[in-house]
């Protein structure tokens, strides 16, 4: 298991620290455990798992889903890290 982190930036002021481990299941790398801290108003929410639904990447816990360009994009910085890591 490997602990990562990275921090989204919204505009100057304001940021989204993203820290997830990487783990292996059943043969494949995957990002579990993920945590979303903002500096300002922005909601995640506390357990996050990627979804995809409707044709689209969010954040989902207790079944409720959530989805925006900011989230998508975080989601493909989250796949780009565990792609890059090394086994």
């Amino acid at each position: 298991m490997t602990r990562k982190s990275f921090q989204y930036n919204y505009s100057k002021k304001r940021s989204t620290i993203v820290e997830f481990d990487i783990v292996e299941e059943e043969g494949k790398k995957v990002a579990k455990n993920l945590t979303l801290t903002s500096n300002w108003r922005a909601y995640y929410h506390n357990n996050p798992q990627i979804a995809f639904i409707q044709n689209e990447y969010g954040f989902s816990e207790n079944g409720v889903f959530m989805t925006n360009g900011d989230i998508q994009q975080i989601i493909k910085r989250i796949f780009q890290i565990v792609d890059e890591a090394e086994d």
